[in-house]
């Protein structure tokens, strides 16, 4: 039973909305994608939202390690970080914990959006359940990405390392999804290597498109990096 892990949640999405760096980032992903949506929709003169969830991923390579690079690397740069660890709580609900604030704040990101799928159903007929599972991938995406952010957050107290290895491994899996990359390769490892990434999973949810192997592969990286981010916190913990 993981008593503590609400306690802790409540706590994290309390620094989060204390902190005026996450207001920026919220105020910043409203921005980018409301300016980017709107420049082109009223001259392209078509009720749609598939050019905002096509620049998603793009948006979110750069996003997404913002928001996690400090997850754990504030606290271990504020030496808050033993006293964390010296609490009788299990190193699963810190992770969980510090997890789901973050996806928190990136579902109250994407609410900056509502003007969009608003304007899209005013302006026309759109396919509701297409908007919806757009958004569905949308979420899925992000918090694949947070977990890979989170478990890097937490090898190092630079939130700037945290950022940028992130931003790197993440900018390396979207590449393996695309064509002027897979070319390259020799035709049998092409389907291999763009299997790999999570970008064509996202495509395919966003197209309404949602297979087993698809969300077995998010789910699996997702999980794998929570572990991941636990036993490396379990060994921290275990040494001190």
């Amino acid at each position: 039973m993981m008593n503590n892990l609400i306690p802790l949640y409540k706590n994290e999405l309390k620094r989060y909305f204390y902190s005026t760096g996450n207001y920026v980032f919220i105020a910043l992903f409203g921005l980018v994608n409301n300016w980017l949506f709107f420049q082109n929709f009223f001259l392209n003169q078509q009720a749609s939202l598939s050019a905002f969830f096509q620049n998603l991923p793009f948006l979110l390579l750069f996003l997404i390690p913002a928001l996690a690079m400090g997850l754990m690397s504030e606290e271990k740069n504020k030496g808050t970080w033993e006293i964390l660890l010296s609490l009788p709580v299990k190193e699963a609900e810190i992770i969980l914990s510090k997890y789901l604030a973050g996806f928190t704040v990136v579902i109250a990101s994407f609410l900056t959006t509502i003007a969009l799928p608003i304007t899209v159903y005013t302006h026309g007929n759109p396919n509701i359940s297409v908007i919806f599972t757009g958004y569905l991938g949308a979420l899925i995406l992000s918090a694949s990405y947070l977990a890979l952010g989170v478990f890097v957050s937490s090898l190092t107290k630079q939130q700037t390392i945290s950022f940028l290895i992130t931003f790197a491994v993440l900018f390396v899996n979207d590449i393996f999804s695309q064509d002027y990359f897979l070319l390259r390769l020799p035709l049998s490892f092409r389907d291999v290597i763009s299997s790999l990434s999570l970008t064509p999973y996202y495509k395919n949810i966003v197209n309404g498109l949602i297979t087993l192997k698809g969300i077995v592969f998010i789910m699996t990286w997702i999980i794998t990096f929570i572990i991941l981010s636990y036993f490396h916190l379990k060994s921290r913990k275990d040494s001190r």
